[in-house]
């Protein structure tokens, strides 16, 4: 069975967050409110942020409805891509995962999906301390596709079956743990889109799942997965 390594690979480490002359984040005390509807780009984004952090301060617990979960719904993502666009990387045919926040209890990540660019089956829990983690999405840019697996369809490192695709647009949210099962997202547009994850806890790796065949028999190329 393969791994994803949360560890970037092309960028180094950062925040999004203003620091102090000293090097130090600069952090606020603030409440998951939404900005009101004349807010900056970077309040939206801050609003986002702290409520993050406000949010796994108050519970650690691995489930859909953690507050986490609100701080990401209802967005203004024309004002987050205007904060998050160039922080990113982009290359043909692959995606691309960028460390925005690195917390205590999560990680927010920024993913660029180039057209045609999907992950592979992927669990949520960390492959060498068996930690479960919660997989919060929130789609900043155009439409992706979210296939899930069922506990039942897993054995001996495959998925076995179509799984359940669903689209995911520009502002949708979609939260995934292992209890529900594991999971692959992709662009199968022509266009380029972004979307945030929010790992929390944060893993260094996770089990990858072979799809044994496609649609038509053939085995799946395992070479053409993103950039890892």
């Amino acid at each position: 069975m393969n791994s994803l390594s949360l560890t970037p690979s092309r960028k180094d480490l950062k925040t999004l967050s203003k620091s102090t002359s000293d090097g130090t984040l600069r952090t606020r005390s603030s409440v998951c409110l939404r900005p009101r509807r004349t807010s900056t780009p970077d309040e939206e984004w801050c609003s986002v942020v702290d409520g993050l952090h406000e949010a796994f301060a108050l519970s650690g617990k691995v489930s859909p409805n953690h507050p986490a979960a609100a701080c990401l719904q209802g967005r203004d993502v024309r004002k987050l891509i205007h904060v998050v666009d160039g922080k990113g990387n982009w290359e043909p045919g692959a995606y691309t995962r960028t460390p925005l926040v690195v917390g205590e209890a999560f990680t927010a990540m920024l993913l660029c999906w180039s057209p045609g660019a999907e992950s592979p089956v992927h669990a949520h829990s960390d492959r060498d301390t068996g930690v479960q983690s919660n997989c919060f999405m929130l789609i900043l840019e155009g439409e992706l596709t979210e296939t899930t697996y069922e506990p039942d369809t897993i054995s001996s490192g495959e998925v076995h079956g179509p799984g359940h695709s669903h689209l995911l647009a520009a502002g949708s949210t979609g939260y995934i743990n292992d209890s529900y099962g594991v999971h692959k997202v992709g662009n199968q547009t022509d266009h380029r889109a972004m979307s945030l994850h929010v790992y929390a806890p944060g893993w260094s790796a996770v089990s990858l799942y072979e799809e044994a065949t496609d649609a038509g028999g053939a085995p799946i190329d395992i070479d053409s997965w993103g950039d890892f």
